[in-house]
């Protein structure tokens, strides 16, 4: 049913569609009862616009950075070093873990810490869907000693 699509009409959409009409064609296309987990595998593997990393990759990168971390501002922290990360990502590409110095893209997951990843991965979502709408409470300040590493990349 949706060859076109390899299988996979949650991460892509038809060859007459746009990147902005994904989620309405999801709305269209898959039966009721899978839209939620569809938009959600959707929002979770799309790449960054402008970037290398999908959303999920993102999230990878928080729980590594910021696992240990608790409080009552560590949602918006999350958010704000995904921010940081996108900006990264979105500059060196590939290169982003040397010049960056972020963690690996790939994560383990403890059984005991999956509330840790879930909240990593709801603050990468909000955090690709605010760079889109050209929020970003980082204002795209990259380390300016950063700039070292460009001069002969």
């Amino acid at each position: 049913m949706y060859d076109y699509a390899g299988n996979n009409p949650a991460r892509y959409i038809g060859p007459n569609g746009s990147e902005d009409k994904k989620i309405e064609w999801i709305m269209k296309n898959v039966p009721e009862q899978y839209r939620d987990k569809a938009i959600k595998s959707w929002e979770e593997n799309r790449t960054i616009p402008g970037g290398t990393l999908t959303a999920k990759e993102l999230a990878a990168i928080l729980f590594n950075e910021t696992r240990s971390l608790s409080g009552e501002k560590i949602k918006q922290a999350r958010k704000e070093v995904a921010h940081s990360i996108i900006n990264a990502d979105k500059k060196w590409k590939e290169k982003r873990s040397t010049y960056a110095k972020t963690a690996a893209k790939e994560a383990k997951v403890p059984e005991v810490e999956s509330y840790i990843y879930e909240a990593c991965l709801e603050a990468a979502i909000e955090a690709v869907k605010e760079d889109e709408e050209g929020i970003d409470p980082t204002n795209n300040n990259l380390q300016e000693d950063s700039k070292k590493y460009t001069d002969f990349a």
